[in-house]
């Protein structure tokens, strides 16, 4: 009886400490963590710009002829310049056929410009590969002046002239507007903003006096017109 009583009591005291060791392990037992997703970092695609060749030609205004046909002519010596993008600033000049080439890239402009003419830009255009043609563009005329003096057969000013700037050089369409006279010295100055031809025709008359024509740059100052009865 007495060793079974031992034997129980043996038994109750290890349950006891096996009860005690599992509490001390799960008290100290350190909950384990969801682990923690691996950050994904996007890769920027850094889009590639094209460079390639902007062509084509350039084209102002010029009269109708005497027909009544409108008409435009090559623009040399114009400045046609990159707006936009990584080739920006970049210049071109016209040949002597209107025609240019410049080297652009990914989205810009192009600017043309010429002293006898307004200038204005491209709308926004995206180089392809292989390089892009810009259809023509056609300049308006910039306002521009002729200004000259009449003298009569003996070199002496003409005051009080009529002067009218021509369309052609057969004299015979005049510009709208564009009529001015002489004052007391003979001189005269016309503006326009009608389109020219590179030469400026420059007809004159007073009656009495007689009448005369003469061609000069167009434009500012036109040689002496000469009235000659």
């Amino acid at each position: 009886m007495i060793k079974t009583g031992n034997r129980t009591r043996y038994r109750a005291s290890f349950s006891v400490l096996v009860l005690f060791f599992t509490a001390a392990c799960a008290r100290d037992a350190v909950a384990p963590t969801a682990p923690t997703p691996t950050s994904i970092v996007p890769i920027a695609i850094v889009p590639v710009e094209i460079v390639g060749k902007a062509t084509g030609r350039l084209a102002g205004e010029i009269p109708p002829t005497r027909f009544g046909n409108p008409q435009a002519h090559v623009v040399s010596n114009a400045t046609v310049t990159v707006v936009g993008g990584p080739a920006s600033g970049t210049q071109a000049v016209t040949r002597v056929d209107g025609a240019y080439e410049v080297t652009a890239a990914g989205t810009f402009k192009l600017r043309f410009e010429h002293s006898l003419f307004i200038g204005t830009e491209s709308s926004e255009i995206v180089m392809p590969v292989g390089g892009v043609t810009i259809p023509t563009v056609v300049l308006r005329t910039a306002p521009w002046t002729v200004f000259g003096r009449v003298i009569d057969s003996l070199g002496n000013p003409v005051p009080d002239a009529v002067v009218t700037l021509f369309r052609d050089r057969e004299y015979i369409v005049a510009l709208d507007g564009a009529v001015g006279r002489t004052d007391g010295a003979g001189r005269y100055s016309i503006n326009s903003t009608q389109p020219h031809f590179e030469l400026a025709f420059i007809g004159a008359s007073k009656s009495g006096v007689g009448t005369g024509v003469v061609e000069g740059p167009c434009c500012g100052a036109a040689p002496d017109l000469r009235l000659r009865r």
